[in-house]
């Protein structure tokens, strides 16, 4: 028992490890262990394998290090990507951080690789057999309990959003309605988009500040730019239209007694409305839950909302204050719209994924 302790934790044999463990005393045991495991598998498979990738192989030596080390059907993530820079390496990796809470536990580790430095957290749980294994891992950039954005960038944001900012048309090619996209369930027959067409609320967003941001949540923040106009404070009904399972558009509610009448871009100071999306996803939320958000945090509610890949609200800094959606067909750029009545009240902001539009003369989109 001692000799398999003491291989795993110098790396030895040089051979892959079978897929059993000794009991790991501590989180930070556990931890030490899986990283030289890890890489006592991607060291064999370099000696082995050389430039002519076997991803069946790989696949398997990294499933004998994660049924090792890590609770049953969890695992590193790590068996659809091999490199010549390892993910986990024992000889540039310092622990920086541990925290026990009864059964459960995290490990930060930083790793000073040969592109940047990277940072791994752990979560762990101590099983019924006294038994420290892994959870999940997540790896980040930067420091994990570093806020997502400073005091000084916090601060300025909130000079980039007031409750006058002058609001302006939509790209003349946009001629989409709000009314016509969330009108209630209905069928849609038209070419190659048919099917059934659902309206539903989501939930509610609770809105503090008023200074509110639309963004790709896989994003990082150092280019955030609010809304310029500030938005109405309060809780306010969040509503999804889905059509053949995805999110054609989402909007919230200011005033549900109110009906928009007309629309004008939801920009940023210096944007037009229209917003990019890179990892499938956007998200409206209230920017003062930014104030005390962490990296770590902000990858624990990416990861709670792709767990579930569907329109939902989550919590920043408090509960609700945050909205996060599939993105119609994926990556793009998809506009951005206040809504206002006839007294210009801003009654809805909505974004529209561009699934039910049609094309019309002179490139124009408009609402089916």
């Amino acid at each position: 028992m001692m000799k398999k302790l003491f291989d795993l934790l110098t790396g030895k044999p040089s051979s892959p490890a079978p897929a059993s463990a000794t009991i790991a005393p501590t989180p930070e045991a556990r931890v030490r262990a899986f990283i030289q495991h890890w890489h006592r598998q991607w060291t064999h498979a370099r000696e082995t394998m050389g430039d002519d990738v076997d991803f069946g192989r790989w696949h398997s030596l990294v499933s004998e290090a994660d049924q090792a080390h890590f609770d049953r059907d969890c695992g590193s993530g790590t068996s659809d990507a091999y490199g010549s820079d390892p993910d986990f390496d024992p000889a540039t990796t310092e622990v920086i951080g541990q925290r026990i809470d009864g059964t459960q536990a995290q490990v930060h580790t930083r790793r000073n690789g040969a592109a940047s430095t990277r940072y791994h957290v752990y979560d762990l749980r101590h099983d019924a057999n006294g038994d420290w294994r892994i959870s999940q891992v997540f790896t980040l950039f930067d420091p994990p309990t570093a806020p997502v954005i400073n005091a000084a960038r916090y601060a300025e944001l909130g000079t980039l959003s007031t409750a006058d900012a002058p609001l302006t048309a939509p790209n003349d090619d946009l001629a989409l309605d709000e009314n016509l996209l969330f009108r209630g369930d209905r069928r849609i027959e038209q070419d190659d988009l048919r099917g059934q067409i659902t309206q539903q609320v989501i939930g509610e967003i609770d809105i503090r500040s008023g200074v509110l941001a639309i963004s790709d949540f896989g994003y990082g923040f150092d280019d955030l730019q609010p809304l310029a106009r500030r938005a109405p404070l309060g809780r306010h009904p969040v509503e999804t239209v889905m059509v053949d399972r995805r999110v054609a558009g989402i909007r919230i509610r200011f005033d549900p007694h109110r009906r928009a009448v007309t629309w004008k871009a939801a920009r940023t100071q210096h944007g037009t409305g229209i917003y990019g999306v890179d990892a499938g996803n956007l998200a409206i939320f209230d920017v003062s839950g930014l104030q005390t958000l962490s990296h770590i945090a902000q990858e624990r509610c990416f990861r709670q909302w792709s767990g579930a890949g569907i329109a939902r609200t989550l919590a920043l800094a408090h509960p609700d204050d945050c909205v996060i959606t599939p993105s119609g067909y994926g990556d793009g750029a998809y506009p951005a719209f206040w809504g206002l009545d006839d007294s210009s009240a801003l009654v809805s902001l909505y974004v529209d994924f561009m699934i039910l539009i049609e094309e019309r003369d002179a490139g124009r989109y408009v609402s089916l």
